[in-house]
């Protein structure tokens, strides 16, 4: 609507910001429990890190259910189902 995103976070609250305080670039947010970062786009290969929920990192990619995750350069990939931000079977280029 006009410059206002309607925007929601974790727990549902919803509100309207400024689209001008909004970035493009994708995130997502670490929900649950402890999850493992992952070498391989497909969950194999050894855990490179773990990240504990309320980790925030940017999603660059996504596909069959992994998407690869970054945070502060340190990047790998997460189960898409451990993550708010990313819609289950979303694809992201």
């Amino acid at each position: 609507m006009g410059g206002w995103r309607l925007v929601e976070d974790p727990d549902g609250a919803r509100g309207w910001m400024l689209s001008q305080f909004l970035t493009r670039a994708r995130s997502g947010l670490v929900k649950g429990a402890v999850t493992a970062i992952r070498a391989n786009k497909d969950g194999s290969g050894p855990v490179l890190w773990r990240a504990a929920p309320g980790v925030v990192g940017r999603l660059s990619q996504c596909s069959a259910g992994w998407c690869r995750f970054d945070v502060h350069g340190q990047a790998g990939w997460v189960e898409s189902s451990g993550l708010w931000g990313v819609e289950p079977g979303e694809t992201l280029p």
